[in-house]
């Protein structure tokens, strides 16, 4: 498989494809390419008919590259009760506050030095990550 079609889109719309009508409801709520740091990956953001959230976020990377990992994945459900995902009765949260909730915790990953081992190249200038967690100067 290439790695095109190892991707979070690419993998949704081959289901869709497949399973055409019988492929499950749901309501877009946003798709598409999302860069975190320095990694390109893709996000489904998504609500069910029983309105659960279901938002995820998906990378894959170089093998070969330790700042690169094969595959980076990140997921974020509401309606989650006794740790059981469409239990509790209603979201706690809106489309809105889920959307802002997801991109605040998107927007948080940072490494606070380099990956030792990472090939010279690794990473963008703007995406060096800093030492010591402040602003980069």
């Amino acid at each position: 498989m290439k790695k095109e079609e190892l991707s979070l889109l690419a993998r949704i719309h081959a289901a869709q494809k497949e399973q055409g009508i019988g492929y499950p409801r749901r309501t877009v709520l946003r798709e598409g390419k999302r860069a975190v740091m320095h990694w390109d990956g893709e996000e489904s953001l998504i609500r069910r008919p029983d309105g659960v959230h279901d938002f995820e976020w998906g990378y894959i990377g170089k093998p070969e590259d330790i700042a690169y990992p094969a595959e980076i994945s990140v997921n974020m459900y509401s309606k989650v009760e006794h740790n059981q995902v469409g239990a509790a009765k209603a979201a706690s949260v809106s489309d809105e506050e889920a959307l802002a909730l997801w991109d605040k915790l998107l927007g948080g990953f940072q490494f606070r030095v380099k990956v030792p081992g990472a090939l010279p190249g690794s990473y963008p200038a703007a995406a060096a990550p800093n030492v010591g967690g402040g602003a980069a100067q």
